[in-house]
């Protein structure tokens, strides 16, 4: 029986409706990932000091080192006032302090104290006991692959966004 061939424009055709098919499944999946793994940080840090977006930015300090608000606002796709307001909590629980930004005047980094240290090597030790409970049918390479391509996907996001 003879094949049947598409035409270069209905295969471009095809093709563009398979990646958009990867893309919404590729999403989904994220979607319900992200929601998993919150719903896991509130298992494993239970009623904690941090909320997530507290929990968020410390991690962020402690992976990055010292940030300014602006920065973090700007990575986050959030306002500048949202971050402050996270910001003024840890300065009162003092997981974090300002120090000078050498490459601005007014506005300072934003780094982790002795105690944010703390926090995070605590939290850092409360999601190693689970996640070695865990039993993940993936390679570490898989997991990292899946991060590139996400981080990719992001990236072309962001810069169609701005134009």
């Amino acid at each position: 029986m003879a094949k049947l061939k598409a035409g270069k424009k209905e295969g471009k055709q095809n093709g563009a409706h398979e990646s958009l098919k990867a893309f919404h499944i590729l999403s989904n999946a994220t979607i319900l990932f992200h929601h998993s793994l919150k719903e896991a940080a509130k298992h494993v840090h239970g009623k904690g000091e941090l909320s997530d977006p507290r929990r968020s930015i410390v991690m962020s300090l402690h992976r990055f080192g010292p940030q300014t608000v602006p920065k973090m606002a700007q990575e986050r796709k959030v306002s500048r006032q949202n971050i402050q307001k996270i910001v003024n909590v840890l300065l009162e629980n003092k997981f974090v302090e300002f120090s000078d930004n050498p490459d601005h005047k007014r506005s300072s980094l934003i780094e982790l104290t002795k105690k944010g240290h703390h926090l995070v090597e605590t939290m850092n030790r409360d999601e190693a006991k689970i996640m070695s409970k865990v039993k993940l049918d993936v390679s570490d390479k898989d997991m990292l692959d899946a991060a590139k391509v996400l981080g990719s996907i992001s990236e072309v996001l962001k810069k169609l966004i701005k134009t």
